[in-house]
């Protein structure tokens, strides 16, 4: 067998030829189209060329068209109007509508989210639990006596019976009351509140009557006024159904007041 055998054929090769002559047309008309940059910089955006001494102002004026426009600040006595407004016999409702207005107006001065914010919007919302009942009697409603022993010893006693003719003011009867109305969410359970608060109440008004031997007269008052507190603080109880917030502020003072009270007795 001969070499010449080993050899592809004419018409083989002429195919071969062919498609070899299309690449390397396509090739070259690419490389001569394509654009040449003879610097190794990069192509400077149109309107911004490298070296055009106007960049600067250029640059200003993009991040002014770009700027985000700072917020308006909202006017002050629109949103203590609205504020007011949002006010109710309802604290629970009072606080949460002022809270959102406050919020809002908060909000539209980028704020909201820093700790003085919070801290300004927590302590609103706090101004509107304040349920301080104020002194119902004054120092010309007390009846003062000598102060000797015997009257120390009487006013003692006097003070005891008072306290013990009114079994009803019991604390542990008013805990079971709100503990069975709020874990069953039934309002009937708090109906023993009135009768407790109208014991209270009467020791208020047994206590003021008595003689009091002029050196107690002023922790006498004091006494006096923080029982009436106590009873006062019935009427928040009651409400914890149908106003959380001011059922729990009205317990918190019905505990600093039986804690003033034991304080004082001590």
């Amino acid at each position: 067998m001969t070499a010449v055998s080993y050899l592809p054929s004419r018409q083989f090769s002429l195919i071969i030829g062919s498609i070899a002559l299309s690449l390397s047309l396509i090739f070259g008309a690419q490389y001569y189209t394509a654009p040449h940059s003879t610097s190794s910089s990069l192509t400077a955006t149109p309107g911004a060329t490298v070296g055009d001494p106007d960049w600067q102002a250029t640059l200003e004026q993009v991040q002014t068209e770009a700027a985000i426009a700072a917020p308006q600040t909202p006017d002050p006595d629109v949103v203590d109007k609205l504020k007011e407004a949002a006010k109710s016999t309802n604290i629970t409702d009072s606080v949460a509508r002022t809270l959102f207005v406050s919020l809002s107006s908060a909000k539209a001065e980028g704020l909201g989210d820093d700790l003085p914010t919070q801290d300004k919007l927590i302590a609103e919302a706090s101004s509107q639990l304040q349920t301080t009942v104020p002194p119902i009697y004054t120092s010309d409603d007390v009846r003062t006596a000598a102060t000797n022993k015997d009257t120390l010893r009487a006013y003692g006693n006097a003070v005891m019976t008072v306290i013990n003719a009114h079994p009803g003011a019991r604390v542990y009867e008013t805990y079971v009351a709100i503990g069975e109305a709020t874990d069953n969410n039934d309002k009937r359970k708090l109906a023993p509140l009135k009768e407790i608060s109208a014991e209270y109440n009467g020791i208020a008004e047994d206590l003021i009557l008595l003689p009091v031997p002029a050196t107690l007269a002023p922790l006498h008052l004091k006494v006096t006024n923080d029982f009436a507190a106590i009873a006062a603080t019935y009427d928040d109880l009651r409400a914890i159904g149908a106003d959380p917030l001011r059922g729990i502020a009205g317990l918190q003072s019905y505990q600093f007041y039986l804690n003033e009270t034991s304080r004082l007795f001590t």
